[in-house]
């Protein structure tokens, strides 16, 4: 989907001006919501739930303190 889609989108949409490469080593390299859970878990909160919506583009989660 990265290599392919998202290329063939961004060009069709930006022309000259699309970022290519920069825009999908970035998504890439966009941390798992399981990773945010442990780094919120180092600061004494919880992570209750994680919901990715959209397919994975988005996610929320319901994070509690203490």
């Amino acid at each position: 989907y990265l290599s392919t889609a998202i290329p063939v989108i961004g060009r069709l949409a930006a022309g000259r001006r699309w970022p290519g490469g920069y825009l999908t080593e970035t998504i890439a390299k966009f941390p798992e919501p399981e990773e945010y859970a442990e780094w919120f878990s180092g600061e004494g909160i919880t992570c209750e739930t994680i919901e990715r919506l959209s397919g994975g583009i988005a996610c929320l989660g319901v994070l509690r303190r203490g």
